[in-house]
């Protein structure tokens, strides 16, 4: 029973997301999905769009027929500027050393970056998303400390490594929400 309400769960979180990042993606374009997780947001967003989707993580977590490619985590195995978009979605915080890497990957083999990152504001922000990630932990066997950013401090950690932010929104929860980020 647990695991059905938590694929309930991951499927209505992965349709809310899918909707919003839908109106972003163009009709037939390519999207990589790095660090795709459950692939339930690609397979979403690949009804709504007819986008062609390539997904890559480093562990195999996959509940859909999306193909997924299992990678080391460094080079991604694609050529540069091969897809139109890659998808960073609640994935930079996990990777604690390597962050600045994949933004170079994630814009060596797309021509736009979309991110969502959790955010916080305050301390008491954090204390529910580190409540928040421990829980994760647990239940779907993630591995490894996570660092979060501010809003502010992602873009400029962004624009540092000479992305241009196109576009910036903020997705407010009763406690916490989400820094929406489209990069060229």
């Amino acid at each position: 029973m647990i695991k059905e309400i938590d694929l309930k769960v991951r499927k209505k979180r992965a349709a809310w997301r899918a909707d919003k990042i839908s109106n972003f993606i163009e009709h037939g374009s390519s999207v990589i999905n790095i660090g795709a997780g459950d692939c339930f947001i690609s397979e979403f967003i690949a009804e709504k769009t007819n986008a062609r989707f390539a997904n890559i993580d480093v562990v195999n977590t996959n509940l859909t027929n999306q193909k997924l490619i299992i990678y080391g985590g460094g080079k991604i195995p694609f050529g540069n500027k091969e897809f139109d978009y890659a998808l960073l979605l609640h994935v930079l915080h996990h990777a604690l050393g390597n962050q600045e890497g994949i933004i170079k990957e994630a814009a060596r083999v797309a021509n736009k970056i979309i991110i969502f990152e959790d955010k916080y504001q305050s301390l008491l922000d954090l204390f529910f998303l580190k409540i928040l990630h421990l829980y994760l932990n647990i239940t779907q066997k993630w591995k490894g400390k996570v660092k979060f950013r501010k809003p502010e401090e992602w873009k400029r950690f962004f624009e540092d490594l000479g992305l241009e932010v196109e576009k910036i929104e903020f997705i407010n929860f009763k406690i916490s929400g989400i820094v929406f980020f489209i990069l060229k």
